[in-house]
């Protein structure tokens, strides 16, 4: 996915429409027959590949708010990030190819900086278990118990 923010407004374009999921994940939030690939030798993760392109998130689609996965948690907690937490979660969760070149870092840095200016960031915490998504949902979607 690419980000692009610019005067307060943020918005981003799928570039790769796939998942890379371990089995487990794809049998839990994907149920039924899926087309799948290796992804690589070092993993046993699966690539999901019958996706298919959707019209609807080919364009530029404006960005609300932006989630983090943090660390496991025996209760969901979902906190809004400072601005410049929000930064530097932004920076460690992006990737690039090349971190030694500087043009590059710092367009990342700087972009980073506008999304953590331009849109809520929060911190999600929650059980590895799948039978609690259904509540980190509500929560998300309700905006209730997010601080």
């Amino acid at each position: 996915m690419i980000v692009h923010a610019a005067l307060g407004a943020v918005s981003c374009r799928s570039v790769y429409r796939s998942l890379r999921l371990h089995r487990d994940s794809i049998e839990a939030v994907l149920p039924g027959k899926r087309e799948l690939a290796p992804v690589a030798e070092h993993t046993d993760k699966q690539n999901v590949i019958d996706l298919g392109p959707s019209p609807e998130v080919a364009n530029e689609q404006p960005v609300r708010a932006v989630y983090c996965l943090g660390e496991h948690s025996d209760t969901i907690r979902v906190n809004r990030m400072s601005p410049g937490e929000a930064c530097m979660a932004l920076v460690e969760h992006s990737f690039w190819l090349d971190p030694a070149d500087l043009e590059q870092t710092k367009s990342r840095l700087i972009t980073a900086s506008e999304v953590a200016k331009g849109v809520p960031v929060f911190n999600v915490a929650y059980p590895r278990d799948y039978g609690s998504l259904p509540r980190l949902r509500q929560i998300i979607l309700g905006g209730h118990d997010i601080h």
